[in-house]
């Protein structure tokens, strides 16, 4: 596996902050690689983190769409701030960022993400 610490370094600062952190690129770049070097480092501080890879098709059909996402983070998370990883968000999830009720998590929530 490639390190990418370039591409970590700049996102490092903003892991606790509200903002959310997408990666994008075309497929087979590297994307996911990145959010998982992102998801071991802050495990070392932190066992409050979801992740949900979209290209798993049990998870696609588990949470098809955004009140599903927001009901399966409310219900698996811990108190503090949780380190929320979607890998390959499908359009219909995307519509999660814009949504009011979205809004709520990212005071308890730090999102990271990647889509193609």
């Amino acid at each position: 596996m490639i390190q990418r610490e370039r591409y970590i370094r700049l996102i490092r600062e903003f892991y606790d902050s509200d903002l959310i952190k997408i990666i994008t690129g075309i497929r087979r770049c590297g994307k996911s690689v990145i959010l998982r070097e992102i998801q071991e480092e802050i495990q070392k501080h932190s066992s409050n983190l979801l992740f949900l890879d979209f290209e798993d098709s049990a998870v696609l059909a588990a949470i098809p769409d955004e009140k599903t996402l927001l009901a399966y983070i409310e219900l698996h998370r811990t108190d503090g701030l949780c380190y929320v990883f979607l890998d390959e968000i499908p359009k219909v999830v995307k519509s999660v960022l814009k949504s009011t009720s979205f809004k709520k998590f990212r005071k308890r929530a730090c999102f990271l993400l990647t889509f193609t």
